[in-house]
């Protein structure tokens, strides 16, 4: 799996589960001035290695907490961008004592109907 790293290794933005692509770009490179900002290439997207099968849910937040391990990464403010939204909540849920906070982008959550 595909991960870049950027910007202080003191401060930790941590893990952000998204495509490094234009519209993220500008404040990828923002948040490195201050934070440390990984951004994962999910299975089969990107960078990352081709797969035959979608990773689950499940996956993707096993494929987060390992690269939180590998980079020695204990908490982590997470940004859900898009379908990666469901990755930061279950991340939350799952891990609560390894996410500092999470912030949702254009997140579409399945049996999610408002109003």
């Amino acid at each position: 799996m595909y991960q870049d790293v950027r910007g202080h290794p003191r401060r930790r933005g941590g893990p952000r589960t998204s495509q490094d692509g234009p519209p993220l770009a500008a404040g990828t490179d923002r948040a490195s001035c201050d934070f440390q900002v990984i951004t994962i290439d999910k299975r089969g997207v990107g960078l990352s290695d081709r797969t035959d099968e979608p990773p689950t849910l499940e996956t993707r937040v096993a494929d987060t907490v390992a690269v939180m391990d590998a980079e020695g990464v204990e908490q982590v403010h997470l940004l859900g961008f898009s379908e990666a939204a469901a990755v930061a909540i279950a991340m939350a849920s799952r891990c609560p004592e390894r996410v500092k906070s999470i912030l949702l982008h254009g997140a579409g959550i399945p049996g999610c109907r408002l109003g």
